[in-house]
């Protein structure tokens, strides 16, 4: 089973350029336009490929893919934007988001690399080289770039997982979106009752939303539930059927069930939606209850 965040498509990945740092330094194409921002494709399609505006450009078409659960082409940004060995360092949001990709298709080690990296930058132990991007990482959303580097520190078992959590808990929950999102981090890492509590939250303020509902067939699965929870998981597909890992949460619950045929259909289905992610391409283990 997969966490579904809240607002993937509501954040915005503005990453810190890797070495233009103002407005009047990037080319027209690249600069915000009144009531619309920056289009980045046309920013990528304007400047010299391989430049430090195209780079950025680059980077910051990847983080919209990942918003938008589009993870092949946010790999293929981040993968264009570093061609060359061009190493590229940026604020904690960007690491973070790219180390999500990264994770998603399987490539853990660099999404290990980018989550420790993102840590560091903010703990205070990542020596920045340019005082602007240490400003720039200093007004990142902090709780996002935690929400979304635990669950690769606590799948690796890295000792950083500790200090992200701890970071994170010392945060107050101020709204509908931080209770949902919170609650499907605690029981990704192995929190279900922590997670029950906050989703139960969530689901009194928003009941039909897909990430609740998600939630809350994870959490009850989680706990041996799964009798319980299965419904929400049914619920959550009904109302966002495009969403492969609502699907991989319904598979899961159905093999707790030992309902065989159905999960692996289930499966099949996050697979269709979504043949990039390496999770989905795992063998469920069932026993059949009929």
């Amino acid at each position: 089973m997969r966490l579904v965040w809240a607002i993937a498509l509501g954040w915005l990945a503005l990453a810190a350029p890797p070495v233009l740092a103002q407005d009047d330094s990037l080319p027209l194409a690249c600069r915000p336009q009144p009531g619309r921002g920056v289009d980045y494709l046309r920013c990528a399609n304007a400047v010299e490929p391989g430049s430090a505006a195209h780079r950025w450009a680059l980077i910051n078409l990847a983080s919209q893919a990942v918003q938008a659960n589009d993870f092949p082409t946010a790999v293929r940004r981040y993968d264009e934007a570093a061609a060359g060995g061009q190493s590229l360092i940026s604020d904690p949001l960007f690491h973070a988001y790219r180390g999500t990709a990264f994770a998603h298709v399987g490539r853990d080690e660099e999404a290990l690399a980018d989550a420790r990296l993102a840590l560091s930058m903010l703990d205070g132990s990542y020596a920045w080289q340019h005082p602007g991007m240490a400003e720039n990482a200093a007004r990142v959303d902090r709780e996002t770039v935690l929400l979304l580097i635990l669950p690769i520190l606590h799948e690796a078992e890295d000792p950083g997982a500790a200090s992200a959590l701890a970071m994170l808990e010392a945060m107050p929950i101020n709204d509908w979106v931080s209770s949902v999102n919170r609650a499907g981090m605690a029981v990704t890492i192995g929190r279900p009752e922590e997670a029950l509590r906050m989703n139960a939250v969530a689901l009194a303020q928003r009941p039909p939303h897909p990430a609740a509902l998600n939630n809350q067939c994870m959490i009850l699965t989680a706990l041996n539930r799964a009798a319980e929870g299965v419904g929400y998981c049914e619920r959550a597909v009904a109302a966002a059927p495009q969403i492969g890992a609502l699907h991989d949460s319904l598979a899961d619950a159905l093999v707790a069930l030992g309902r065989c045929e159905e999960a692996e259909a289930a499966l099949q289905n996050a697979r269709r939606l979504d043949p990039s992610s390496a999770h989905y391409q795992r063998t469920l283990t069932c026993s059949s209850t009929e």
